[in-house]
């Protein structure tokens, strides 16, 4: 622990046991207890009444303390889980100290037949604690939670660690009428404070209080406040919901003493990068991972004249040895040595191995740090080695950059895992460090041939062929990997289209992860059964788009798809004399604005066959939420022309 934390001269004044700005425990009103919606949001299962937090330095034992009050009103059942409280509290063993909680208390509140609040408080043996390592969690549940009730919970939470600020989390996944937060921050101590998501704050003021602490050092107080907040909904394409979730959160920047020394807490990206190079699990397996690597090489990868070649051949070798045990990390668990001795290893086990082995071979190559999908986005202004969660190696050969990842057999040379395409990632070079955008050259892409023949007979029968390529490639042969027996995938493929019986399967290229895969399959439908003379056909009989995506009338945050999408389709149904057909589908041409992509579709019914063709394409990865309705839009009519049927009639 840096010494300033030992020298600290004086601590806020202690809050007081009910903050100025909070609403008074148990005044909930029989007009609380008698609604039985949230008219903003008619179908929430429940909704904040009111929420504050007041934070701040607290003189006594260095700590920051968090006061937390919340009121919570009940509509459904599926809601009665928030009665349930689970409040962690960690332990920072390089104070010999951990987090504590005071003042806790909970009610819940019903209304009796003769118009009479009725309080049930919770007790405090019915709270338990949980024990781990570096944790423990109390847990209660809020006594007697109904439908129709209110639940209401406070206490002051007490924490040794003032690195990061308590984060105050405006948005959850049910709306709030309002949320309130204060804080009290000493002038010692300077955050960076970035308020997180699209909603705007009602209240933004912070004002100087001289002297409120024990030596005369002045705090800056602030109050931060939104109201009518909605209800964060999780939908498809998208990051980790803590992108997006309405929050302010803060990050000590500098400490300044009262003798004029600043002491900056937050550092560059030179101290960092220089921290990671001699890192026993990074920057030092590096070095001893390129000895250990030039040994074991074969001769003939070295002697490969052309570097792309050699870069190839080193990226199959490292893919093969190694069986990936799972695990994320940018730090080396075994380290090289021993993960290439065991042939396991966590992600960096393997990638800093593939670094090693691409420079033994002299091929220019760097650890590339990053952080994944589901774990948020990096902050750029400053490092924060905490916000890394993964690395990859980066190869640059003949000026061309590639993004490498050893821990799918099934990638190939230059395609990251779908989980690590996030924006940026930051390259430990040998000198220096600098962003990488992280991009692929490989997209989603798929073309479907579908051709059918109706005999006279009432049988219909045919040829499809499924071709995918980039990130729908990597994703079909995970599928088809899922499977033991070419049967239970035949099941499974079956269940997919939902029309008719396989005759033949034949998968091309389902080893050679470098070219497209290749799905080849025979099919016939039984139609006009039981002497019927109509028959419905829905020509998509693969990659069919049974819903839209985009449920919700509005979205701020944006649509992330990872890489560009390219869908085809082309469906062809040739059908005897005697029978015709009865409609055609409507043509498309939807075009997203800002040459953003499209949707298409052209139908033709020439004589005795029918054709149709559609094509989705989009042309970026990422589209920001003014663009959210036109991509609702188009989705929905994807959607509608590709779920209606052909009527086929006999004459």
């Amino acid at each position: 622990m840096r010494p300033f934390l030992l020298l600290v001269i004086a601590s806020c004044l202690a809050a007081p046991a009910v903050a100025e700005g909070d609403f008074p425990f148990g005044s909930v009103t029989a007009q609380n207890l008698k609604m039985t919606s949230y008219e903003r949001d008619p179908d929430a299962a429940a909704v904040v009444l009111n929420e504050f937090g007041n934070a701040c330095f607290v003189e006594d034992d260095m700590s920051i303390v968090l006061e937390y009050h919340v009121r919570i009103k009940i509509f459904r059942k599926e809601a009665l889980s928030l009665a349930d409280v689970s409040i962690p509290l960690y332990r920072y063993s390089i104070w010999n100290k951990m987090d504590y909680i005071t003042g806790l208390k909970a009610s819940s509140f019903t209304l009796a037949p003769n118009g009479s609040i009725v309080e049930t408080k919770l007790s405090m043996k019915d709270v338990m604690t949980e024990k781990y390592e570096e944790a423990e969690i109390k847990k209660f549940a809020i006594p007697n939670a109904v439908e129709g009730g209110v639940i209401e919970l406070y206490y002051e939470l007490h924490s040794p660690y003032i690195f990061n600020f308590r984060e105050w989390k405006f948005q959850r996944e049910i709306p709030k009428v309002h949320s309130e937060y204060w804080t009290s921050i000493p002038a010692y101590y300077r955050y960076n404070i970035s308020l997180i998501g699209f909603l705007e704050l009602s209240k933004n003021e912070s004002t100087i209080v001289e002297r409120c602490m024990s030596r005369g050092i002045a705090c800056v107080k602030s109050k931060y406040a939104m109201d009518n907040i909605p209800a964060f909904i999780e939908e498809d394409y998208m990051t980790a919901k803590q992108n997006f979730m309405a929050a302010i959160r803060f990050e000590l920047s500098e400490v300044h003493h009262p003798t004029g020394y600043v002491d900056k807490v937050t550092k560059e990206w030179k101290d960092v990068e220089e921290e990671l190079r001699q890192n026993p699990r990074f920057g030092a397996q590096l070095r001893r991972g390129e000895d250990i690597l030039e040994k074991t090489l074969a001769a003939s990868i070295k002697a490969e004249p052309d570097k792309l070649t050699r870069a190839h051949r080193v990226y199959e070798h490292i893919v093969k040895h190694f069986t990936w045990n799972g695990e994320v990390n940018k730090y080396t668990d075994l380290g090289i040595r021993k993960a290439y001795e065991t042939r396991t290893g966590n992600v960096a086990d393997l990638n800093l191995a593939l670094v090693a082995a691409l420079r033994s071979v002299d091929v220019d190559a760097d650890p590339v740090i990053l952080s994944t999908r589901d774990n948020a986005y990096v902050t750029e202004l400053f490092p924060v080695l905490s916000d890394f969660n993964y690395v990859v190696a980066r190869a640059v050969i003949d000026g061309q950059v590639h993004l490498l990842d050893a821990t799918d057999p099934l990638l190939p040379f230059g395609m990251l895992p779908f989980q690590c395409l996030n924006h940026k990632g930051r390259v430990i070079g040998y000198r220096e460090t600098s962003w990488q955008e992280i991009k692929t050259p490989f997209n989603f892409q798929q073309t479907n041939h579908i051709d059918l023949t109706l005999s006279s007979d009432g049988v219909l029968t045919g040829q499809i062929r499924n071709t995918y390529q980039g990130y729908d490639a990597l994703r079909r042969r995970r599928h088809i990997a899922s499977f033991r027996f070419k049967e239970e995938f035949r099941k499974s493929l079956r269940k997919e289209m939902d029309e008719g019986v396989l005759t033949e399967l034949e998968i091309v290229n389902l080893e050679d992860v470098e070219k497209p895969l290749i799905e080849e399959i025979g099919v016939e439908i039984s139609a006009f059964s039981d002497g019927a003379t109509q028959f419905l056909l829905n020509p998509f009989l693969v990659n069919r788009t049974v819903r839209n995506p985009f449920v919700s009338q509005e979205r701020l945050y944006p649509v992330d798809f990872g890489s560009t999408l390219d869908e085809r389709i082309t469906i062809i149904v040739n059908f005897p004399e005697g029978v015709r057909l009865e409609n055609l589908p409507d043509e498309v041409g939807l075009v997203l604005p800002g040459d953003g992509g499209h949707f298409m579709l052209k139908a033709q019914n020439e004589g005795q066959r029918v054709t149709i063709f559609s094509r989705l394409s989009t042309k970026k990865a990422l589209y920001n939420h003014k663009e959210y309705f036109y991509l609702r839009e188009l989705f929905a009519r994807i959607v509608q022309v590709q779920n209606t049927d052909l009527i086929f009639v006999k004459d």
